[in-house]
């Protein structure tokens, strides 16, 4: 379970206790001092605070017995770790890759997804939004242009008019003016309706265009929350992928260190004194 994993890593030593206490451990050791495992006790462990220390207490008749029992179980408990690191090896690197091969195809699954719908969207919604402003920006810039092709139109018909009224035509300036306006003919309404005509029909075809992107931004901003999903999705699926190969690169240098790790016999098993007679204990401390 996750919590007894994070009780291995948080404090070896709370694992390497139940192993060393367990059936197994006791059943090899008291199979190389050739007794029964009901005639062996269990021993006793201490975790010592604020250090790596272990400290085992064995038990038996004599001092020499209890001595054989220490080395005995000593060798059961490294025997056992390295059964078990094998072990954890073996089934790492049996199921890592699994992982890995499923990481991976979740990964470019959701790659996949993403850009299909990228897509299928087309252009990115701020791109969208600048193109829409582009093509307002023309549509005004063909009014204005609009505008002052009929300004320029008003004033010269106005000056036409006023020159050749006979209520108001001088006749003593009657030819020049007419060749004034030989010199620069008049702007009529004939001569700039084709450019008129340019105009209304860029404009349409400009209003035309924004209607359909503004259609098509109406959906995307739904679609913006579909794209936000599946880009979770790929971070996810990128985050996973990654753990993964991280495992894998700690099975191969040897991650079950980390959960079985090596252990230093710090003081051998010692006989106990005198005054220690009537119990028969010996210590077996050793270090992470």
């Amino acid at each position: 379970s996750s919590a007894g994993l994070s009780d291995r890593i948080d404090d070896p030593r709370k694992h390497l206790k139940f192993i060393a206490e367990s059936v197994g451990v006791l059943e090899e050791a008291a199979k190389q001092l050739n007794i029964s495992l009901d005639s062996l006790d269990k021993p006793s462990i201490q975790l010592i605070d604020n250090s790596t220390m272990m400290v085992f207490e064995i038990s038996g008749v004599t001092p020499e017995e209890a001595q054989r029992r220490a080395f005995a179980i000593n060798q059961a408990f490294n025997k056992r770790l390295e059964q078990l690191r094998k072990q954890e090896i073996a089934q790492q690197q049996k199921t890592i890759p699994v992982y890995i091969k499923s990481a991976e195809n979740d990964l470019e699954n959701a790659q996949q997804r993403l850009a299909q719908k990228t897509a299928k969207i087309g252009l990115p919604l701020n791109q969208l939004l600048e193109t829409i402003e582009g093509l307002r920006r023309k549509k005004i810039e063909l009014r204005r242009k609009k505008i002052e092709l009929l300004a320029e139109l008003v004033p010269t018909q106005s000056d036409h008019s006023h020159s050749t009224n006979p209520q108001v035509m001088n006749p003593f300036h009657h030819q020049p003016q007419a060749s004034l306006f030989q010199d620069d003919p008049t702007l009529e309404m004939d001569d700039i309706k084709p450019q008129l005509q340019g105009s209304e029909d860029k404009a349409r075809d400009l209003e035309f265009q924004i209607s359909q992107l503004e259609v098509k931004l109406s959906k995307m901003s739904q679609d913006a929350l579909t794209l936000e999903i599946l880009e979770r999705d790929l971070r996810i699926a990128q985050t996973v992928y990654s753990s993964v190969l991280s495992q894998w690169e700690l099975v191969k240098s040897d991650s079950s260190i980390m959960y079985y790790p090596q252990l230093q016999l710090v003081a051998g098993p010692t006989l106990p004194t005198r005054s220690q007679m009537p119990d028969s204990l010996v210590n077996l401390g050793r270090k992470l």
